[in-house]
């Protein structure tokens, strides 16, 4: 998780720094050159702002607001295409919450973070404080298909396709690397129940919710303060992991 500071936070910072070497003790990382350090261009340091690193793109950022919902559409995005050139037919794709809520899909879902995007260093960020919605029934009966030709790519193309869009492999649970590693010599037939574990949904929840007590605590002004909205730190549904079930080869 990253602060890049306005000069009005930098200077509240210079005059508490017992309350700046808290935040940084709960993994806050001051950036004072998002260009250089981040990669981001357009990024407005008018204004404070706290960004963390999507789970599995090394060059995508988000509010603390917006972060569990648009790191589960990445993980989701990712896990499904890199299914898809593994050779994949058909996948189905179920979100689970911590409430033990199941939906095939994150717009029936309700916690998307709706309208009121703006550029933000080159990806979006949300400005919107609008509550997040639930569904009434406990479990969907439809579940979301998606077809694919059924058609491989090497394993040579998909890592390219890795590097050309910036994925970062290491978020992705085991069960995904290693299907990418063995496909030229063992080919996936199927994918029963896979389960993507969210835990860093819920970890990044947990930090938020422990800086932004800190905050309070310190003598920071607003302009650090309105990052940590109460959808961001308060208790509250996230997403838990989503289960994949896929099928593999032409039909």
């Amino acid at each position: 998780m990253y602060l890049v500071p306005s000069e009005q936070t930098l200077f509240e910072m210079e005059h508490n720094p017992i309350s700046l070497r808290d935040l940084k003790a709960s993994g806050l990382a001051i950036v004072d050159k998002p260009k250089e350090i981040l990669g981001l261009e357009k990024l407005n340091t008018s204004e404070s702002c706290v960004l963390i690193r999507s789970e599995v793109y090394f060059d995508k950022y988000y509010s603390p607001e917006e972060f569990d919902f648009k790191n589960t559409e990445d993980v989701a995005f990712v896990t499904h295409t890199i299914l898809g050139l593994l050779g994949a037919s058909n996948i189905e794709q179920t979100y689970v919450t911590s409430d033990k809520k199941i939906y095939n899909s994150l717009d029936e879902s309700g916690f998307g973070v709706g309208a009121g995007y703006k550029i933000f260093g080159g990806e979006v960020k949300h400005n919107s404080s609008s509550s997040n919605s639930s569904v009434s029934q406990n479990k969907l009966e439809k579940e979301k298909k998606i077809g694919h030709s059924g058609k491989s790519a090497s394993k040579e193309y998909i890592y390219n396709y890795i590097k050309e869009h910036n994925i970062d492999t290491t978020g992705l649970p085991s069960w995904v690397r290693s299907a990418i590693e063995t496909h030229d010599i063992n080919p996936i037939k199927s994918f029963r129940d896979r389960q993507y574990k969210l835990s860093y949904n819920q970890q990044i929840k947990n930090q938020s919710r422990e800086i932004n007590g800190k905050i309070k605590a310190g003598f920071f002004g607003a302009s650090i303060k309105t990052n940590f909205s109460s959808s961001s730190t308060n208790e509250h549904t996230y997403f838990e992991e989503i289960i994949f079930n896929a099928e593999f080869g032409e039909k």
